[in-house]
């Protein structure tokens, strides 16, 4: 490839490396000495385990960049950098890059990108794509994607583990959750007949709400003042070995 698309060479390295990097892995070590270089093997030779996973506000950094109008040089790896991005989005992040994967030249050839997608709440704007014509392989990708998704959204409550540590991270994890269900109720309402339904859809969600800014009120970083984009206020404070929302019932639980 170095000989024939090395401009293409650069952008899947540049790709796989910003995927790597931001989930806290190794990437291109000592250990490349010893093993050509292989644009479709990422080398993982850190201890990192457990399922991949990335911060959210690296994810916010590589969404603002997508929606700044920047993309890799190469449509195919435009095409992988969302495919690997939809394993990780969830309710409003989810509407941002079904905006970018929405734009694709040839987005009804294309429904293999959305395999990752985890998130039930775009399951209106799936439906309404699938009855698009579509390659007869890419329909049925997009109809076993939409399954499912249903399936998942049945018992997302009960599957859905949420992070118990007293990091911003997972606190963040917990306010953008405590979102999400209703956010998945009103989706099921909702039924998208036309391309202008679509984009509207696409355009709703909670964009400006979705920026989220976090305020600790004591030294040891317990207790907070959350304040989304749309000015509405939340005090969190770590209790209980897990982060809850103390403007709600004392009874609610955080799933663990």
């Amino acid at each position: 490839m170095l000989q024939t698309d090395g401009a293409q060479y650069v952008q899947w390295e540049l790709l796989n490396g910003n995927f790597e990097t931001r989930q806290g892995r190794e990437y291109r070590n000592y250990w490349d000495i010893w093993i050509p270089a292989d644009v479709l093997a990422v080398l993982q030779f850190d201890d990192a385990q457990g399922p991949a996973a990335l911060d959210p506000a690296e994810l916010d950094a590589m969404l603002d960049w997508l929606e700044a109008g920047a993309r890799p040089r190469h449509a195919v790896v435009l095409n992988h950098m969302i495919y690997h991005l939809a394993a990780f989005t969830s309710g409003d992040d989810t509407r941002r890059l079904l905006r970018v994967f929405d734009k694709l030249p040839e987005r009804n050839q294309n429904w293999w990108i959305l395999q990752t997608l985890h998130d039930p709440a775009a399951l209106p704007l799936l439906k309404y794509w699938s009855t698009l014509p579509a390659p007869k392989d890419q329909q049925g990708i997009l109809e076993h994607i939409i399954g499912g998704l249903s399936a998942r959204s049945q018992n997302r409550g009960a599957a859905l583990k949420l992070c118990c540590e007293a990091t911003e991270e997972c606190l963040l994890q917990h306010v953008r959750h405590s979102v999400a269900p209703a956010a998945l109720a009103a989706s099921a309402d909702v039924e998208i007949s036309s391309e202008t339904e679509a984009r509207n859809w696409l355009d709703g969600g909670a964009t400006p709400a979705a920026k989220i800014t976090i305020r600790y009120v004591d030294e040891l970083k317990r207790s907070t003042v959350v304040r989304r984009g749309d000015g509405a206020e939340e005090h969190w404070q770590y209790l209980y070995d897990c982060w809850r929302n103390v403007d709600k019932s004392s009874g609610d639980n955080p799933t663990r």
